[in-house]
């Protein structure tokens, strides 16, 4: 009997993150925090205030249906929070689940994390399932709705929700002095001077809606001394023009690879957006790397972006791999059962193949054999969206069968 296993991969979205404007160190024992994709998003770390609002009227939108974002804005545009039971400052995060249907409206929503006031959580599922259509953009099924919030107060003195999100991908990326990561490389050269050694290290950061950075952190091998440099230097860091969505201003988290003491900027380091590229060699490069990947989503290409590459490839070329590294449990092959396992997985900005988790399986063994072949992914070169190093989420069905 020949055993064969076959692959099927999906579409990518990014994961959302919340994060604290302080320097540290990753642990190497934990994956990168994902960064938001209004998409598919995960509950931020924040505490919850638990006094009632109350609500205006149903929130607008542009005529062609809700996104994530505009109906994130829509809600805090609606919902009022009054001083006997808020306080300024108040941090407020819920999640909710729903599926759209085919006609892009909502047809079932499930409450999956609690802001801690009811009256809130019912509010918004209340909304949610009275909005109208959604963008045909979006794909029919299974959804999350993550709100991340802080309470301010407007012009008028009156207490209003500021999405506090951290973004991966926006409508326009956070620029430094009209450029990318290569601005922002050759900023830090001048400023950093001569390194004796030669290093490589990885780093990111938060742009703050004011263009100011927060929560810059460095790889765990990345020298103390060279680290402590750059933090030095980060102090008299110019403001970056902050990115975008939907014409609002956000929180966005940017990665990059800084090569010290050696050639800078080669291709492995980091994939730029042509546009952003002012040398010609480098321009070259940039636009030969474009060209080898075989699986480019549009929305990331889009935006000037390049998606994640395995082994020289794409999708196909990891799809082959999967399929030479996972196993048929022999206890499933000996009594003939077929299974099915759907994987999430996050490409970070190192390459990693990290923050995997099992959205559905049908049995426990084949849910092992995915994710310990998974575990044993080589890297790949991360994604770039308009210069800067991006995570990109994978859902990955995997479906085992045996045949004579």
């Amino acid at each position: 009997m020949t055993r064969i296993l076959t692959l099927l991969a999906a579409v990518l979205t990014l994961a959302a993150e919340s994060a604290s404007p302080a320097v540290r160190r990753l642990p190497s024992n934990i994956a990168p925090d994902p960064v938001s994709e209004p998409l598919h998003a995960e509950p931020p770390t924040a505490a919850t205030a638990s006094p009632n609002p109350t609500a205006d009227a149903a929130p607008e939108h542009s005529g062609e249906g809700y996104d994530f974002y505009t109906f994130d804005r829509a809600l805090r545009q609606a919902i009022h929070f009054p001083d006997d039971r808020y306080r300024e400052g108040d941090t407020i995060a819920l999640r909710v689940e729903f599926r759209l249907g085919d006609d892009h409206r909502v047809s079932a929503v499930t409450l999956r994390d609690s802001s801690g006031d009811g009256t809130l959580d019912d509010e918004v599922l209340k909304r949610l399932v009275e909005s109208s259509a959604w963008s045909s953009a979006i794909s029919s099924g299974s959804k999350y709705l993550q709100l991340c919030w802080l309470l301010v107060r407007d012009d008028s003195g009156q207490l209003r929700a500021e999405d506090r999100k951290i973004y991966g991908r926006v409508d326009s990326m956070p620029r430094f002095e009209g450029g990318g990561a290569l601005c922002l490389r050759k900023w830090l050269r001048d400023r950093m001077g001569e390194v004796r050694k030669p290093v490589t290290f990885a780093w990111s950061f938060v742009v703050e809606k004011d263009g100011s950075l927060s929560d810059v952190r460095f790889d765990p091998e990345t020298p103390g001394e060279l680290s402590a440099r750059v933090t030095e230097a980060l102090q008299s860091l110019p403001h970056f023009v902050p990115g975008h969505s939907h014409g609002d201003a956000v929180r966005v988290r940017l990665g990059d690879v800084m090569a010290f003491g050696m050639a800078p900027d080669v291709a492995e380091s980091l994939r730029p957006a042509v546009e952003s590229v002012a040398d010609p060699a480098l321009k070259k490069v940039a636009a030969a790397e474009r060209s080898r990947s075989d699986a480019k989503p549009s929305s990331l290409a889009a935006e000037g972006g390049e998606a994640p590459e395995f082994n020289g490839g794409g999708l196909r070329t990891f799809r082959t791999w999967v399929i030479r590294s996972v196993r048929y449990p022999r206890g499933m092959s000996q009594i003939g059962q077929t299974g099915r396992v759907t994987v999430l997985f996050v490409v970070d900005r190192s390459g990693a193949v990290t923050d995997l988790k099992t959205l559905q399986s049908s049995h426990k063994l084949f849910e092992r054999a995915v994710l310990r072949a998974m575990q044993q992914s080589p890297r790949w070169t991360p994604a770039t969206c308009q210069g800067w190093l991006v995570e990109v989420r994978f859902k990955l069905p995997i479906h085992f069968s045996l045949s004579h």
